[in-house]
């Protein structure tokens, strides 16, 4: 049991070595290269066949320097003709959950400055087609380094669809180290291209 935690404790180590030198390159991006390089990774997300006959999607509502996705959510409900799915921080249950948004959705700003819905509907993880997931950093072998909380793996923990990471390629790295409750992604999308993991 010690030797398991030591273990815990260098992967945490070394990943928050990892996210620090990751954000560092990441906040030193324009918005315009952002932007330009958000709207690639989206126009690949949407063409990827396990995204375009999914009936039901879960979007992250990025923060600043991720992956933008509010041109493709607003698209996604425009378009109104599959069940969209942001995630949401539950009070009640003191975690995030997945709730179903509209047009008439009402938004509110969330706990870390995140925008979600004033008045969630809550979904079912499991009956979701596909869930997309920002990125601080990831490896080919599907390994995701996230901003250090657990939200997303505590969200995917149990979730056997597509679990699909949205990433800029300089976020790529060799191998990200990986705790018992990490995650794993199917695929990750960048503004280069996908990765199948």
């Amino acid at each position: 049991m010690i030797v398991k935690s030591d273990v815990s404790q260098n992967a945490q180590c070394a990943k928050s070595a990892i996210r620090r030198t990751l954000t560092a390159l990441r906040n030193g991006k324009s918005s315009r290269w952002i932007a330009e390089s958000s709207a690639d990774v989206c126009q690949k997300l949407a063409s990827l066949p396990e995204f375009s006959v999914a009936e039901s999607v879960a979007l992250f509502v990025s923060k600043a320097k991720e992956v933008q996705t509010r041109s493709l959510l607003e698209g996604l409900l425009e378009e109104g003709s599959r069940e969209v799915c942001v995630p949401a921080y539950d009070e009640e249950r003191t975690c995030y959950r997945f709730c179903r948004v509209s047009r008439e959705t009402t938004w509110i700003e969330g706990p870390y400055g995140v925008s979600q819905p004033d008045t969630p509907e809550w979904a079912q993880t499991a009956s979701l087609d596909v869930i997309t997931v920002p990125c601080v950093g990831f490896d080919r072998q599907g390994r995701r380094l996230g901003h250090g909380g657990g939200y997303y793996d505590r969200l995917l923990a149990g979730y056997g669809g597509c679990r699909l990471g949205l990433a800029f390629s300089f976020q790529e790295v060799e191998s990200i180290p990986e705790t018992e409750h990490d995650q794993r992604l199917k695929l990750i999308v960048t503004e280069r291209g996908v990765h199948r993991c």
